[in-house]
This record gives C-alpha cells, structure tokens and sequence, in this order.
C-alpha cells in the first residue's frame, strides 16, 4: 500500500499537469485571470510585462501578494 505522502504528491502532480494543460490551450486566460485579481485591464497587465515588470512586482504595486495570485490562477485553471 503507498503512504498518504505518496498519494498526495501523485494528486498534486496530475493537478499541476491539469493547470498547465488548461493555460497550455488557452494562454490568454492566464493574463486574465492575472488581470482580474490585480484589478487592472489586461492590456494594462500586458503593458507592464512588457516593461520588465514581474508578476511579484505588479501584485506589490497594486496592493496583491505573489500567494494570492498563485491561488487565483490554480482557481482559475
């Protein structure tokens, strides 16, 4: 019989596999749902990728954590 360690690393990992699935067909339901938590446009989200920014530093700038975010996006996957 596996130990309950065993069957929970196996569980997180088809989750993980679902998640990437899931962003892998749809990309742009990544900025998305980025987007909709910080609470700014995408194209804004977009824009402030695209000037170097990391998703960490555009949570801070708007009042969001890096776990906030990371437990949006698994929802939203």
């Amino acid at each position: 019989m596996r130990s309950t360690d065993a069957r929970s690393q196996e569980a997180a990992t088809r989750r993980f596999q679902e998640i990437v699935t899931h962003w892998t067909e749809d990309p742009d339901a990544f900025i998305r749902a980025a987007a909709r938590y910080f609470g700014i446009a995408e194209a804004e989200l977009v824009d402030e990728l695209d000037a170097g920014k990391t998703l960490s530093d555009v949570a801070r700038e708007h009042g969001r954590t890096r776990e906030g975010l990371i437990a949006a996006l698994v929802r939203a996957a």
